[in-house]
């Protein structure tokens, strides 16, 4: 049988054998599913669809599996890791090629789409150069290109032949950009209709680029790409999109409006929570997992431990990833094993979400154990199947290390038993000492874990 001292420190990755949605905890399939019905019946107009979910809740694990599923399903698709491509200047570049290369076209066909591609890449980089200018200029006269023309005309009147002369080369150069960019437009929107299933582009890491590449990046798939039949997938954390537009064009409650101009719809990207298990919960499904990838799923406080730390993690929003990092200071904290070992989800969520508070505790500070009961009962819920151990926290945060109060017997039957059970079968300092226990505790996970 598995004992504590087995509990490894790093699990390698599993071997998949290529099968999309392989190893589907949260039956994510059936949602992509439900998205490649969507992806059809855009088949006449095209579109920008955005997953949403927080940093380490599943987004590219998703997106990966619905790609492999599509292309099994025959669909051509590209899948773009764009905070690989970000030390680049403009998008454009990239997009246009990976978009060609599913295209089923001859060499003359693919030359022909180049070359126009080639063109309207040399007009963005004057745009590139100016960009906030141009944006300016845009948000505040809102001009057509007709209306762009004859405010330009008659700036004209009232300059000297050489301030003409470049109001003329302007005028003439915003007419031919706007000409290969339309032609290229045509184009791509004429091989494109050639395609039996829409082209499906999927756009991963967009919220780890530089905030101008990835803001550009969806200005560049909106104004050169929305044509029929082909479809972009975003995989974004959305708040951090937003604060992206927020930072570039200064604009605040009109940001999410920005994005919405370019992104057909968003999706937040599923998660089940029921507290207490009474249904569908995603987080204990999850840390069952990691308990059964550390080898210590038979282990009873392993069980408890996390359940308890899945209930936690409901009601603080932690995230997938975060609970591998949970399993990870678990795991460091051996050989801690019994009641202790299950009460150590409360230290590891604190930790992973409320650090300066987690060390506030550790250092005895008064400021943080108040802080740390506000978190408590905002988690608790009395009815609840693990009520008995949060109020055990309660109360243990309550108490003062140089009171006289500081004794078993002034804490609630409930939490003496715990108490007991703690220090049992060993002697131990915490029956005479319970307040001492939460900074002993604190301290078996007072490490950095990074994944």
């Amino acid at each position: 049988m598995t004992s504590a001292f087995d509990f490894p420190l790093y699990v390698p990755p599993e071997q998949s054998s290529g099968q999309p949605f392989e190893g589907d905890l949260f039956q994510r399939s059936n949602l992509a599913e439900r998205l490649t019905g969507f992806v059809q019946r855009l088949d006449k107009t095209g579109g920008v669809i955005a997953i949403d979910a927080p940093w380490g809740d599943g987004k590219t694990w998703f997106v990966e599996n619905w790609e492999r599923k599509l292309k099994k399903d025959g669909y051509k698709t590209a899948f773009l890791n764009l905070f690989k491509h970000d030390h680049v200047d403009d998008p454009f570049a990239m997009l246009c090629s990976e978009v060609i290369a599913q295209l089923d076209l001859g060499p003359n066909e693919k030359d022909r789409l180049l070359e126009k591609g080639k063109v309207v890449a040399k007009t963005l980089i004057p745009l590139m150069t100016k960009a906030l200018i141009t944006y300016g200029m845009k948000s505040a006269t809102g001009f057509t290109p007709d209306e762009f023309n004859e405010a330009m005309g008659e700036l004209s009147q009232g300059l000297g032949d050489q301030a003409k002369e470049f109001v003329a080369d302007t005028i003439k150069q915003f007419e031919d950009d706007k000409k290969s960019m339309e032609a290229f437009l045509g184009l791509l929107t004429e091989y494109a209709s050639a395609l039996e299933k829409p082209l499906v582009v999927f756009i991963d890491e967009l919220d780890r680029c530089r905030p101008d590449f990835a803001v550009r990046t969806i200005e560049r798939i909106k104004h050169f790409f929305d044509v029929p039949k082909i479809i972009f997938v975003l995989s974004v954390n959305r708040t951090q999109l937003t604060a992206y537009v927020r930072g570039i064009y200064g604009i605040q409650e009109e940001a999410n409006q920005y994005l919405n101009k370019f992104i057909l719809f968003w999706l937040k990207l599923p998660k089940a929570r029921s507290l207490d298990y009474r249904g569908l919960d995603h987080g204990l499904i999850y840390c069952n997992e990691l308990a059964r990838k550390y080898g210590v799923s038979q282990l009873g406080e392993t069980t408890l431990f996390s359940q308890l730390l899945a209930v936690f993690a409901n009601k603080l929003s932690l995230t997938l990833r975060d609970l591998e990092r949970g399993f990870t200071l678990y795991s460091l904290s051996m050989p801690l094993k019994g009641v202790d070992a299950i009460l150590l989800s409360w230290p590891i969520v604190l930790k992973l979400t409320k650090p300066n508070v987690f060390y506030g505790v550790l250092s005895g500070n008064s400021d943080a154990n108040k802080e740390a009961i506000n978190i408590l009962h905002s988690v608790n819920n009395p009815s609840g199947k693990y009520s008995l151990f949060i109020d055990f926290f309660i109360e243990l945060h309550t108490l003062d290390p140089g009171s006289d109060l500081n004794h078993a017997e002034h804490l609630t039957q409930e939490s003496q038993n715990i108490i007991v059970q703690i220090s049992s079968p060993l002697p131990s300092p915490w029956v005479s000492d319970p307040a001492g226990y939460i900074p002993w505790l604190f301290g078996k996970i007072d490490i950095n874990v990074e994944r």
